[in-house]
C-alpha cells in the first residue's frame, strides 16, 4: 500500500501548460513572411528554433547532396512520404497557422514576440494557455464523496477510494477519469456484500463487476502506457486495503465466543438496493459531464476559430509521423541504393530481422564465399538512429519527438485544453453506453426481485 502511494505521487503525469516537453509552440498566422517571425526570435536571442524553414534532411551517415537521399524520397513517396508528412507538424490541422516550437527556456522572450507580433496586426498565440485539468479529479472527488455518503462502511471506503481519487490526480486525463469513475461503484459494491454469504461467487460471476473493471483497464491501457501502470498500483493499494481490513476484523472476530452472521446473501442484497441503483446513476451522470466537457473543448468546435495543435500528449489517428517512422524512412533511404528496384517498401513488421547482404570472399587454403552483413535492421540500429538525433547539424523536428519520447503517431488538441480528439470521444461514448446499459438493467432487475419478493 505504501509503495503504491509512493509511486502515485511520484510518477504521475504532469499536466504542463505546453503541448511538448521542453519546447513552448509559437502559433503565427500563415500570411505572415517566415523571415519576420524568425528574425523577430532572434532578436530577443531565442536559438534552438525549430521551424519549418530550418528544416534539412535530417541524416548523418549519409549527405542531403548524396543522390540516394534523392531517388529514395522520390520513389517512397507512392507509399508515403515521411519528409512531406513531418511538414504537418508545422501547421495548425485547418493550416492557417504556421507553427514555431521554441525551446521552453526561452518562454518569457516567446511572449514577448507575440505581443510585438499582435501590436502590429499579425494574429500570433502561445500555447502556454494550457491550464491544469482540475474537472476530472475534482469530479472523481464529489463522486467519491457521494458514494461514502451511501456507503455501509465509509471509513474503509474513504481510505479505499482515496486511491483511486490520487490516480486520476496523477494522470489527469477524460478517459482516467472515466476509468475511475467505473471503479469506484464496483468499490461501493464490493463493501456492500462482502461480509455476506456467497460474496465471492457473486462478486466472480456479476456482470456489472467483470464489465466495469475490463472497460476501465482499456481505457487506462489506451490513455498511455502510465496511466496503465498507475491503474495497476492503484488497485494493488484498493486490495490492499480491503486484506487488511479484512484481517483485523478476523482477529477481532476471534477474540469474541458469539459470532453474528448476515442472514441475507450477497445476490438478494445487490437486487434490492435503492443505493447501488443510485451508486449507478451515478456514475453514468458522471460520465455524462465528462463527455459535455470534453465536446466543449475538443475538435466540434474548431468552426468557432478555435485551433487544433500538434501534441505529443494526444492520441494516434492522425498524419503526424513520429519517431517509428523516422526510423523506417532512414532505413529504406540508407539501403535504398543496395536493394532492387522492383522490391517493395519495407514497412513496420517487415523491416525486423532484415539485413543487407554482401558476398565475401576470403582464402583460407580454399577459396570461400563469406556473407558480410552491411546494414541490418535491428535494437542496435533503432538505437543508433535515435542517438543520431542530437547530432544532426539543425534544429530538426525529431530533436522534438525524441524528447518527448513519442514513437507512435502524434495527434492534435484543441488549443487550452486537454482533449484527446475523436478516439476520446468514442472511447467516453463506449464508457458511457455502458454505465448507462449497466443502471438500466439493474433497475429493472431489481424492480423484479422486489415484485417477486412481495408476493
Amino acid at each position: 500500500m505504501a509503495v503504491s502511494l509512493f509511486v502515485l505521487v511520484f510518477f504521475r503525469t504532469v499536466s504542463s501548460g505546453h503541448l511538448w516537453n521542453g519546447y513552448c509552440v509559437l502559433a503565427v498566422i500563415s500570411d505572415c513572411p517566415d523571415k519576420i517571425v524568425m528574425s523577430s526570435l532572434k532578436a530577443k536571442n531565442c536559438s534552438g528554433v525549430i521551424s519549418l524553414s530550418s528544416q534539412s534532411i535530417p541524416l548523418l551517415s549519409i549527405s542531403s547532396s548524396d543522390p540516394a537521399v534523392s531517388l529514395a524520397s522520390s520513389d517512397l513517396q507512392q507509399t508515403g512520404n515521411y519528409l512531406k508528412e513531418r511538414e504537418r507538424y508545422f501547421f495548425d490541422r485547418s493550416m492557417k497557422h504556421r507553427l514555431y516550437y521554441v525551446p521552453d527556456t526561452y518562454e518569457k522572450q516567446v511572449a514577448e514576440v507575440a505581443v510585438q507580433l499582435t501590436a502590429n496586426s499579425i494574429n500570433a498565440t502561445l500555447d502556454s494557455k494550457m491550464v491544469f485539468p482540475w474537472i476530472m479529479p475534482v469530479l472523481c472527488f464529489f463522486y467519491a464523496l457521494f458514494l461514502m455518503f451511501f456507503s455501509t462502511d465509509k471509513l474503509l471506503f474513504g481510505i479505499s477510494a482515496s486511491f483511486l481519487v490520487l490516480f486520476s490526480l496523477s494522470v489527469p486525463f477524460y478517459l482516467t477519469a472515466a476509468s475511475v469513475c467505473l471503479l469506484l461503484p464496483m468499490l461501493f459494491l464490493v463493501l456492500k456484500i462482502w461480509r455476506r454469504d456467497g460474496a465471492d461467487h457473486f462478486f466472480l460471476k456479476n456482470p456489472v463487476i467483470i464489465l466495469f473493471f475490463i472497460v476501465s483497464f482499456i481505457l487506462s491501457i489506451l490513455t498511455s502506457v502510465r496511466s496503465c501502470f498507475l491503474f495497476l498500483f492503484s488497485i494493488i493499494a484498493v486490495v490492499s486495503v480491503l486484506s487488511i481490513a479484512q484481517t483485523i476484523e478476523k482477529n477481532d472476530k476471534n477474540k469474541v465466543s458469539f459470532k453474528p452472521v448476515m442472514i441475507r446473501p450477497a445476490e438478494v442484497i445487490v437486487f434490492t438496493s435503492k443505493t447501488l441503483q443510485n451508486a449507478l446513476y451515478g456514475c453514468m451522470s458522471c460520465i455524462l459531464i465528462l463527455f459535455v466537457f470534453l465536446l466543449f473543448s475538443s475538435n466540434f468546435l474548431v468552426s468557432t476559430g478555435i485551433m487544433e495543435l500538434p501534441s505529443g500528449r494526444a492520441g494516434s489517428g492522425s498524419n503526424l509521423p513520429g519517431l517509428n517512422d523516422y526510423i523506417i524512412w532512414t532505413w529504406n533511404t540508407e539501403t535504398y541504393p543496395y536493394r532492387s528496384l522492383n522490391e517493395n517498401k519495407y514497412k513496420g513488421e517487415r523491416l525486423k530481422r532484415d539485413s543487407i547482404i554482401f558476398p565475401h570472399y576470403a582464402e583460407n587454403d580454399r577459396i570461400k564465399e563469406e556473407d558480410q552483413v552491411v546494414f541490418r535492421y535491428d535494437n542496435s540500429f533503432r538505437q543508433q538512429v535515435v542517438a543520431a538525433i542530437d547530432k544532426l547539424p539543425f534544429p530538426a523536428i525529431e530533436q522534438l519527438l525524441k524528447k518527448e519520447g513519442r514513437y507512435g503517431r502524434a495527434g492534435y488538441v484543441t488549443e487550452g485544453t486537454n482533449s484527446g480528439g475523436v478516439k476520446t470521444i468514442l472511447l467516453l461514448v463506449v464508457a458511457l453506453i455502458v454505465s448507462a446499459f449497466s443502471a438500466v438493467i439493474y433497475t429493472i432487475t431489481s424492480r423484479k426481485a422486489a415484485f417477486w419478493s412481495k408476493k
